[in-house]
């Protein structure tokens, strides 16, 4: 049986751009080419 996607809206690419740049600013994510690598914050 199929599964239905937990997440049914789609970023467009200004939104996903300004996602990235906020996990980015907040040190939360590193892009390096094709790879992302990602440090969860202890406390939010």
């Amino acid at each position: 049986m199929p599964t239905k996607p937990i997440f049914q809206k789609k970023l467009d690419e200004k939104e996903l751009t300004s996602l990235l740049n906020q996990l980015r600013t907040n040190g939360w994510i590193v892009v390096n080419g094709t790879k992302v690598s990602y440090v969860l914050p202890k406390e939010l």
